[in-house]
């Protein structure tokens, strides 16, 4: 049967769903989050003197929710408590610290909306999980089927990507949406129910749209600034159903592997070069994007038909995407969008597809053409001959150099212009000298054959 066969018109092909990521690049809209750190701050009002311990004795002893912390412990004058285990919250504390009359906190919230909606699409259809209680939305789920589960063991990849996108982009791009206004009111609501169980008498409210949310029963009052959080750290992430996904990160991991192989390979001394990672079968590429390394791309083999992209913003997160943020107070899709905003553009995704590709099988013919171009190139510099042709064909890469070097960018530029190699760039741009440079697909195949 022909495969095109069974798929809607072309108009609606959803291009998160069926389509590669190379045919039709995703927008910034279409990504959702892998792990997400915020910090959201609040303040405590108390009645009398000993109602900040009793407060915090009470965090996450509601009947109603399984916890997300456990029990509060004193340390240096302040209370600490850390992430109750076998939660959807990992990494996660609350500290309180007493400033007379009243008392501060901050949480600090370690979460992950790509696993929390694979673990619902387990159980549910989409359309049911803007109508479930809290108790249900952040429950993992007791036995992960294998549709969650990728190829290192983790459970956080949704069960059936093409279900869940459906077949119109648009239909898609409103799921995506919906689903993080979703998480963040349910997140919201079980922080407070959280802090300020309802089996300890407390109501609950907001005096307007500017006021902070608020709890209190006769002991105290919390008020917690949400308006105010702060992401600092992020994993933006867009997804494919490929058949081929494994296939490609393979071809990937061996340009990287390629490259660092090099013996001139230059990079900025503070830099975290690329890596190549294994786990259990999966296979991961991680190639920074930034020359401090605190931005990375990394490209994932999820299954071995699901090909994932991730933008991971490791540190000074707001600093990177203030530009995109509205003015206070800000919301958690708010830092999701500005997030979403700076990270599409970061990859390259024409330079990624070509990184992607499998190589052809050497040949006899690729060997000689390839031998004719560098002589005809070197005419002028046979000094260069050799050291240009063991790099391409020892590692099928090589970085250029100036005049005087062993591989003069002048000689690269002619090969590229010949189409024997191609500058290989996933950043911006950068300078001739120093350049990385790969064979093209037709010579390819002949690195590391002969």
């Amino acid at each position: 049967m022909d495969r095109g066969a069974a798929l809607p018109p072309a108009r609606e092909r959803n291009r998160y769903g069926i389509r590669a990521f190379t045919e039709n690049p995703p927008s910034s809209a279409e990504a959702l989050f892998d792990r997400v750190e915020l910090r959201v701050r609040g303040t405590i009002e108390v009645m009398r003197q000993d109602a900040i311990d009793r407060f915090a004795a009470r965090i996450g002893l509601g009947e109603a929710l399984p916890p997300i912390f456990g029990p509060a412990q004193r340390y240096r004058g302040s209370w600490i408590s850390k992430a109750a285990s076998g939660s959807m919250f990992s990494g996660s504390e609350i500290a309180i610290s007493r400033q007379p009359p009243s008392a501060e906190f901050v949480v600090r919230l370690a979460v992950n909306p790509i696993r929390t909606l694979a673990h619902l699409l387990d159980r549910f259809t989409f359309d049911e999980i803007e109508g479930l209680p809290l108790a249900e939305f952040f429950a993992p789920t007791d036995d992960p089927t294998s549709a969650l589960r990728t190829l290192d063991g983790q459970d956080n990849m949704v069960p059936d990507f093409r279900a869940f996108a459906g077949s119109v982009h648009e239909t898609f791009v409103q799921r995506v949406a919906t689903f993080h206004r979703v998480f963040e009111a349910n997140l919201r609501t079980r922080l407070i129910l959280e802090m300020c169980p309802p089996e300890q008498g407390y109501e609950y409210g907001r005096r307007d749209a500017q006021s902070p949310y608020s709890a209190w029963n006769e002991d105290a009052e919390m008020r917690l600034d949400w308006g105010g959080l702060t992401v600092s750290q992020a994993e933006a992430c867009w997804e494919r159903h490929d058949p081929d996904a494994l296939a490609k990160v393979h071809a990937l991991a061996d340009g990287v592997l390629s490259a660092a192989r090099s013996p001139v390979v230059r990079t900025h001394p503070r830099t975290i070069g690329p890596s190549v990672e294994r786990d259990l079968g999966a296979l991961s590429v991680r190639i920074p994007l930034t020359p401090t390394g605190h931005i990375v791309l990394v490209v994932y083999a999820k299954a071995a038909d699901r090909l994932r992209v991730e933008v991971r913003y490791l540190k000074n997160l707001p600093d990177v995407v203030r530009e995109h943020l509205p003015q206070a107070p800000r919301s958690l899709t708010d830092w999701f969008d500005a997030i979403r905003s700076d990270a599409a553009p970061r990859v390259r995704w024409s330079e990624l597809h070509g990184l992607l590709r499998p190589p052809e099988d050497a040949t006899i013919e690729a060997l000689s053409e390839l031998l004719q171009h560098v002589a005809d190139v070197t005419d002028k510099a046979k000094s260069k001959r050799r050291t240009i042709l063991q790099g391409l064909l020892l590692h099928g890469a090589i970085t250029a150099t100036n005049r005087d070097g062993e591989a003069p960018f002048q000689i690269l530029e002619r090969l590229a212009d010949r189409g024997v190699i191609e500058h290989l760039r996933l950043t911006g741009r950068d300078a001739k000298t120093g350049r990385r440079y790969r064979l093209t697909d037709r010579y390819r195949g002949l690195a590391g054959r002969i």
